[in-house]
């Protein structure tokens, strides 16, 4: 009996002794993985290239702002990083010795779109060979010190500032056309929420907005040739004038188009050409109909949408002679056209597998008019369940290794159907937060890209608009 007890006291002891050590280590490792996750860079989209480097970045005595770059463009884009600060109520202090310095620099050999961040104890470096890349750089600094609920007081830290960890970021987007559409047809929406989704846009560092303004039954464009031909028909002058009322002027679109620009967003219309050969079977007034709208709007872009009417002589003078790309849905509509594939990927494979250019917009995981939430109405026998992470399996270029392929996926498109969307507040809670996963699905390469897991972890520290303040727990997609 002794001979036991002397050989279970010491196992006892040892066990003892060795779950403390165990405690201890397990709380070593929450404190340590806790000032991990404390000293995380939460940025959608996600960078292609991360590294941490030592240090912590800290401005609590505000900033020095050098633009070592200099043109118009360059100057309206460090003007927007200033007035940043201004909102924030964080000084800008020129020349003092404790104020942390941030530095817009040229660097040739950064691709287009493409931008390094450099994150040092006393310095943060933006460089890029493009104004957009310097723009898409300080999208990724907006983020960050969004994430700092910190104010200013009298040029004072009202409250505990967080510090950003040193880092360097090299990001390229993984696809040159990173769209939005919405359609703005089906129910109008004025000028004003058109430009709250321009910046949020902005932010997530999409470059075209695609605005369905033209179908086969209205237009939502005042167009001075329309109103001379409508004046001879009492009836469709009624039309026009209900139209009117909804539609945007020529001085509403320059200022969309203009405002567009200053945040690096190309705007794509679509106009359905059945519309305009409803008005005049004449070439010449539906060519004075198409010049008043690509005076509006100088893109390279023009898209028909998925249309059955076909002009040649109307596209040939649209591609030849105005040298604009066609965009089309599921077809090739002519020459020097692109395809948008809306039904299915394998659309658009063939079509690049044949030297067109295509963009991906499979409705199954891009279209944001599909409910989202499993409990939402199914407002129509086509609308699928669409939830966040499914959209976040968003992969343009799908398993598709074929280079001569890949050269021809230009990129992706979340599109919106408005149909049974009239409010902001509905446009609001369907287009987000999956416009942030498409986002990331279009910017950050697949070999960049992390867990859906991760992805939903620093969208709840970058909130999103409409966010609710309890969290979420999202069904995960079978």
């Amino acid at each position: 009996m002794a001979i036991a007890i002397k050989k279970i006291a010491p196992i006892k002891n040892n066990f003892t002794g060795i779950m403390q050590r165990n405690k201890l280590l397990l709380i070593a490792i929450f404190i340590f993985c806790s000032a991990i996750s404390f000293a995380q860079i939460n940025l959608i989209p996600f960078p292609n290239e991360l590294k941490y480097t030592n240090g912590k970045f800290k401005y609590d005595k505000g900033f020095d702002v050098k633009t070592i770059r200099g043109d118009e463009t360059t100057r309206i884009v460090s003007k927007q990083l200033t007035d940043f600060f201004t909102a924030k109520k964080i000084p800008i202090v020129q020349f003092s010795p404790l104020a942390v310095t941030i530095n817009l620099l040229k660097e040739n050999t950064i691709p287009n779109d493409g931008y390094t961040m450099s994150i040092l104890p006393n310095t943060i470096a933006i460089a890029s060979s493009s104004n957009a890349g310097l723009f898409y750089g300080l999208q990724s600094l907006f983020q960050l010190f969004r994430q700092d609920t910190s104010t200013y007081k009298k040029g004072k830290l009202d409250t505990l500032y967080k510090t950003l960890p040193c880092a360097e970021i090299k990001d390229v987007p993984a696809f040159s056309f990173r769209g939005f559409g919405i359609d703005v047809c089906n129910n109008f929406f004025p000028i004003e929420i058109l430009k709250e989704y321009i910046d949020e846009m902005a932010k997530l560092k999409f470059n075209q907005l695609h605005v369905k303004l033209v179908n086969e039954n209205i237009c939502r464009l005042k167009l001075d040739t329309y109103k001379k031909i409508v004046a001879l028909d009492s009836l469709s002058l009624k039309k026009a004038e209900t139209e009117n009322n909804n539609s945007y002027s020529k001085a509403e679109i320059n200022d969309l188009v203009k405002y567009a620009k200053d945040h690096f967003i190309n705007i794509i219309p679509e106009i359905n050409f059945s519309y305009l050969a409803e008005i005049d079977t004449n070439f010449q007034v539906q060519k004075n109909s198409m010049d008043e709208v690509l005076a509006m709007f100088p893109s390279n872009y023009l898209h028909t949408g998925n249309q059955s009417y076909f002009r040649k002589d109307l596209i040939d003078y649209l591609t030849i002679t105005k040298s604009k790309k066609i965009i089309s849905t599921d077809n090739k509509l002519a020459t020097n056209s692109m395809v948008q594939s809306y039904k299915n990927n394998t659309t658009a494979f063939k079509a690049a597998q044949n030297g067109i250019d295509v963009i991906l917009s499979p409705k199954n995981l891009t279209a944001l008019d599909n409910y989202q939430y499993w409990d939402d109405s199914k407002l129509s026998k086509n609308m699928l369940y669409l939830p966040l992470d499914k959209t976040y399996n968003f992969d343009p270029l799908s398993k598709i290794k074929d280079d001569k392929i890949v050269q021809h996926i230009l990129g992706g498109e979340a599109t919106l159907n408005t149909t049974f969307y009239k409010t902001k507040i509905e446009l609001q809670k369907i287009i987000f937060p999956r416009l942030y996963a498409i986002a990331e699905c279009l910017w950050t390469k697949k070999s960049a890209k992390t867990s859906f897991k991760n992805f939903n972890l620093r969208l709840e520290k970058i909130g999103y608009p409409g966010q609710p303040t309890e969290k979420i727990d999202w069904v995960k997609f079978k």
